[in-house]
C-alpha cells in the first residue's frame, strides 16, 4: 500500500456507504460493501478494527412490487 494511501486510511473515522442492499444466503443476512473499497476493508480487517455501524432505512420495497414507501420516521 502506498505511503500516503495508507495516511488517508488511517485518518478515516467516519464515512458514508451510501445505498445498500441487504441479500440472504441461507439463514444468514448480508450487507455487501463497495468493493472499490477494498484496500480500505483489508486495512480494518488486518488492524483489528472494531466499527459502530449505523443502518438508517430511506425506504421500504414491498415483496408484491408495490410503490416503495419512504421511511414514516426519518
Amino acid at each position: 500500500m502506498a505511503d500516503a494511501t495508507s495516511q488517508l486510511i488511517t485518518q478515516i473515522k467516519t464515512m458514508p456507504l451510501f445505498r445498500r442492499r441487504i441479500a440472504k444466503v441461507g439463514n444468514r443476512y448480508f450487507i455487501q460493501l463497495p468493493m472499490e473499497l477494498n484496500e480500505l476493508w483489508r486495512y480494518w480487517y488486518e488492524n483489528g478494527a472494531v466499527l459502530n455501524i449505523v443502518i438508517e432505512v430511506v425506504e421500504y420495497r414491498k415483496a408484491n412490487n408495490e410503490k416503495p414507501t419512504s421511511n414514516p420516521n426519518p
